[in-house]
């Protein structure tokens, strides 16, 4: 994945759906007691991923936003794509 080092990135099954869960961890923390929460996020933009998986994608949506992602297949045989824009949190969902 190319992203700052303020993204996390977890990756799940789901059945026959790959899922890639994506959190940003920049932006203004606020700390109540021991509970820290985010009151300002930052943006990132245009996120790369690639990954090796069993068979080509039918569809690679980014939710919520539900949005359809392009992607390509490499020589290599993994697949990639772009996250245009990533607030807080997003999954990308391949199936």
């Amino acid at each position: 994945m190319v992203a700052p080092g303020v993204v996390e990135a977890v990756l799940t099954r789901q059945g026959r759906k790959t899922l890639v869960h994506l959190v940003n961890h920049a932006g203004e923390r606020s700390f109540n007691n021991t509970i820290a929460f985010t009151e300002d996020v930052l943006p990132i933009h245009d996120i790369g991923v690639k990954l090796k998986l069993d068979s080509a994608p039918r569809t690679i949506r980014l939710m919520p936003e539900n949005r359809k992602l392009a992607w390509r297949k490499l020589s290599d045989g993994r697949v990639a794509f772009r996250v245009p824009q990533l607030d807080l949190y997003s999954i990308v969902v391949i199936e």
